[in-house]
């Protein structure tokens, strides 16, 4: 600033020569920084006078003074950041600030850094709480919680972990295993407890036909032995498992036609997961056997809910076989979701029989 301010341009608040920020005239007839009354008037301890005349302050008259405001406007002003060599007007030092290069400036991230403006953008290049955008679900994440993001993201893209030689988005991964030519999967034989390759079942038999035909044999022999010990019983059904679940589906995943399948439901006795196939020519739920260590009997109903009430419901007519890696079809009708809908919610009832 200035070297030298005639006496009426100071700020009688803090005795300096610092120029008045909006000058205002007091009923007594000096004048002040607003900005500086009003904090001195908002402090109950502090004596509510002027600091020149030490008359009593109505801060309802208070003022802006216009006539040293104009004065003041025209004085010159150098800017006071280290390093900044601007000459100006007062009042063009408002629009300076704003842009000045050699400005101290908070990080607006929120981290304690404090850098000059034309030095913000290389801190911010590293600052832990810049927000950074993934380019895989286009999310943005904090930098220091972006390692994190990186190897759990959804969309992101990794290597099938039975070294097929796939990469597929990780949401897909758990489909992939289904269908992996690396997947080993366990003997239908009952007794014959050994794992083979995916499609290596005719191979896996023929190592292993006498053990099959000795194990078939012993359960043909058991299940005589069932059927004469129990000759004047009737065999019933007995549902052993049952569970519900929910199933949602967004509705923009349903509009490029794929089929959309729903995470894994584990059940006491196998797991199983649901597929929305896209109507050929009808709408279908299939209902897959994902893993379990026998086939089992099973039978499931679909219900559409419809704000938590139950909409529409289809259900298998009869209880079905499922080996691991079967499904069934069961055809639906739930019409089509409404323009500004954005999810159908599904109750999945799954049961599973045994037979005694």
């Amino acid at each position: 600033a200035e070297k030298w301010l005639p006496k009426m341009f100071e700020n009688p608040k803090t005795g300096s020569q610092e120029l008045m920020n909006q000058p205002v005239s007091m009923a007594c007839g000096h004048s002040a920084c607003k900005a500086c009354l009003q904090k001195m008037l908002s402090n109950a301890f502090h004596r509510q006078t002027c600091p020149l005349c030490r008359d009593p302050i109505n801060p309802g008259k208070l003022n802006i003074n216009l006539a040293v405001k104009a004065l003041i406007s025209r004085i010159g002003i150098r800017c006071s950041n280290d390093g900044c060599g601007w000459v100006g007007k007062h009042s063009e030092m408002q629009n300076h600030g704003e842009s000045c290069p050699f400005m101290q400036i908070q990080c607006p991230n929120g981290c304690a850094e404090i850098q000059r403006r034309d030095r913000l953008d290389e801190h911010l290049a590293t600052c832990p709480l810049q927000q950074v955008l993934c380019t895989f679900c286009k999310v943005k994440v904090r930098r220091l919680h972006f390692p994190n993001h990186e190897q759990n993201c959804s969309e992101g893209v990794r290597h099938c972990p039975l070294q097929c030689g796939e990469q597929l988005q990780r949401s897909h991964i758990h489909l992939h295993l289904n269908d992996c030519p690396k997947r080993f999967v366990k003997c239908t034989v009952k007794g014959c407890n050994n794992y083979y390759a995916l499609g290596a079942e005719k191979v896996h038999d023929l190592e292993y036909q006498e053990s099959h035909q000795a194990l078939l044999k012993n359960e043909v022999e058991r299940l005589k032995s069932v059927l004469f010990n129990k000759a004047d019983e009737k065999v019933e059904r007995e549902i052993k498992n049952r569970k519900s679940f929910r199933w949602t589906i967004k509705v923009a995943d349903l509009a490029d036609g794929k089929d959309v399948a729903s995470p894994p439901f584990r059940l006491e006795r196998g797991m199983f997961r649901c597929i929305w196939r896209r109507p050929s020519p009808a709408q279908q739920i299939v209902l897959e056997n994902v893993a379990s260590s026998k086939p089992l009997t099973v039978r499931g109903r679909f219900t559409l809910l419809k704000d938590g009430d139950v909409a529409k419901t289809f259900e298998n007519r009869f209880p079905e076989i499922l080996h691991e890696g079967r499904a069934i079809s069961t055809e639906v009708d739930f019409g089509h979701p409404r323009h500004d809908q954005l999810e159908l919610e599904i109750k999945v009832d799954i049961a599973i029989y045994s037979y005694i």
